[in-house]
C-alpha cells in the first residue's frame, strides 16, 4: 500500500486550509505535471473541497474515463472490498490497462482532449461517449503488470473493480445526458432517460452512477426521489446515495476567505431546503442526518462570521483610523456588505441570536474607534456608513451623534 509521509500529510493539511483561489492555483500547477502520483496523494485531503469548487481542469483521458464513476471514487485508505467504490490509486492502472489493450483509440482520444478542459461540455460529451464505449468493450479481464505495487490492492480485487467500471461505462452515454443537465436539476424526463438502463443493471452499478449524478445535481433530493420510483429496489439504492450526499455536504471553511465561505454556506442552505422538502430527504430515517448537517453548517458559519468581523472589518478599520484613501474605504464597505450577506446565509441555517450579539459588539467596536480617528484616516461618516451596512441605521446614527428622526 502506498504510504503517505509526514511531509505529505503536512502539505495536505496546508491545502485543506488554503483559500479557494490558492487551491485553484495549486491544482492548475499539479495538472501540468507529467508525474503526479505523490502530488495526487497530497491533494487527497482537499478532494471534498475540489468537488464543490470545481476549478477548470484539463480534459485528460484518465479523468474523463472515470467521470461517470466520480461519485464513488474514494481515498485508498477508505476503500473497502465489496463497497461498490473505486480507490483513487486504481484509476491510473485501470486506464493504463485499457491503453495497452486499445493503444490506437486511446491515443487518438487523448490527442483530441489535449488543450481542452472540462468546461467545454460539447467536447467532454463527444470524447467521453467514445472513451466510455471503448472502456466497456476493451478493458482486459486480468490486472495489468505491477497492479499490486501500483494500487496497494490484491490481484483478485481487479475483477470486481473492472466489472463495476464496465457496468457503468455501458450506460454512460445515457447517463451523460443527465450529468450535462445537472445544474438544471436535472428535469425529471432527463433523469429518467439517463437512469433507465442503469435501473435494471446490477445494484452496485446503479448505485455508482446515481451517486455521481446526485453529487452534481442542483436538486439531489428530487433526483433521488425520481430514481426511487423507477424500480422496486431503487428506493433503497437512492436512499443510500442520498445519505452519501448529506454526509459529504459540510465543507471545510477558510476564515480568511469570507467570499468562499458565503458561497459554500449558501450552497449548503440551498441543499438543506431542497432535501428537507423532497420525499426521500424528509423521510424519518434521514432527518437525523439532515439535522446533523444543519447543526454543523450553522456552527461553522457562526464561527466564520465572528472571525470575519474581526479580521475583515474591525481590525482593518482600526488600521485605517490613522491613514486611509478612497480605495481603502471602498474595500472596507465591500467587506461589510460581504459579511452582511454571510450573516443572511447563516440565518438560513440556524437561530439568529449569535448574529445579533455580533452586530451589537461590532457597533460598539466601530463606535470606539472615533477617539482614534485622524484627518488622514477614516472619518466619522465612513465609520457610520460601515456601521449602517453591518448593524443598521441606529448604529450609524449613534456614531454621527444625531437622534433618530420622528
Amino acid at each position: 500500500m502506498n504510504r503517505v509521509s509526514a511531509d505529505e500529510r503536512q502539505i495536505g493539511q496546508a491545502l485543506v486550509s488554503a483559500s479557494d483561489a490558492a487551491l485553484a492555483r495549486v491544482v492548475a500547477l499539479v495538472d501540468a505535471l507529467p508525474k503526479r502520483e505523490m502530488v495526487d496523494r497530497v491533494l487527497d485531503r482537499a478532494r471534498p473541497r475540489l468537488r464543490k469548487l470545481r476549478p477548470p481542469r484539463p480534459l485528460s483521458a484518465v479523468r474523463l474515463l472515470f467521470l461517470p464513476l466520480d461519485g464513488v471514487i474514494v481515498l485508498p485508505a477508505g476503500w473497502r472490498r465489496g463497497s461498490g467504490e473505486v480507490p483513487r490509486s486504481a484509476l491510473a492502472p485501470i486506464a493504463g490497462a485499457l491503453a495497452l489493450a486499445a493503444p490506437g483509440p486511446m491515443a487518438a482520444i487523448a490527442a483530441e482532449a489535449a488543450g481542452r478542459n472540462f468546461d467545454e461540455m460539447a467536447a467532454v460529451g463527444a470524447l467521453g461517449i467514445r472513451l466510455w464505449a471503448l472502456g466497456a468493450q476493451a478493458l482486459p479481464a486480468r490486472p495489468p503488470a505491477g497492479w499490486e505495487a501500483a494500487t496497494g490492492l490484491r490481484s483478485e480485487d481487479y475483477a470486481g473493480l473492472a466489472q463495476l467500471c464496465i457496468g457503468v461505462w455501458q450506460h454512460a452515454e445515457a447517463l451523460w445526458g443527465a450529468l450535462a443537465a445537472a445544474e438544471e436539476g436535472p428535469p425529471e424526463a432527463v433523469v429518467r432517460a439517463g437512469l433507465a438502463g442503469l435501473a435494471t443493471a446490477e445494484e452496485p452499478v446503479f448505485a455508482a452512477a446515481l451517486a455521481t449524478l446526485l453529487a452534481r445535481a442542483a436538486k439531489p433530493g428530487a433526483v433521488a426521489s425520481i430514481a426511487a420510483s423507477m424500480v422496486p429496489r431503487a428506493r433503497h439504492v437512492a436512499g443510500r446515495a442520498l445519505d452519501r450526499v448529506i454526509d459529504n455536504a459540510l465543507p471545510t471553511l477558510d476564515p480568511e476567505d469570507p467570499h468562499g465561505t458565503l458561497q459554500r454556506m449558501d450552497q449548503v442552505a440551498d441543499l438543506l431546503e431542497e432535501l428537507e422538502t423532497s420525499s426521500l430527504g424528509g423521510a424519518p430515517e434521514r432527518r437525523e442526518r439532515l439535522q446533523k448537517l444543519r447543526h454543523g453548517a450553522d456552527k461553522a458559519c457562526r464561527a466564520a462570521f465572528a472571525a470575519g468581523i474581526e479580521s475583515q472589518l474591525v481590525e482593518p478599520a482600526r488600521r485605517m483610523s490613522a491613514a486611509a484613501d478612497d480605495r481603502d474605504v471602498a474595500a472596507l464597505e465591500d467587506s461589510a456588505r460581504l459579511l452582511k450577506a454571510l450573516e443572511t446565509a447563516g440565518r438560513r441555517l440556524g437561530p439568529g441570536d449569535s448574529y445579533e450579539r455580533a452586530q451589537r459588539a461590532t457597533a460598539i467596536a466601530l463606535s470606539a474607534l472615533q477617539s482614534s480617528l485622524s484627518p488622514t484616516g477614516l472619518q466619522r461618516m465612513d465609520l457610520a456608513r460601515v456601521a449602517e451596512i453591518m448593524c443598521g441605521r441606529e448604529a450609524a446614527v449613534r456614531i454621527l451623534g444625531r437622534a433618530p428622526a420622528g
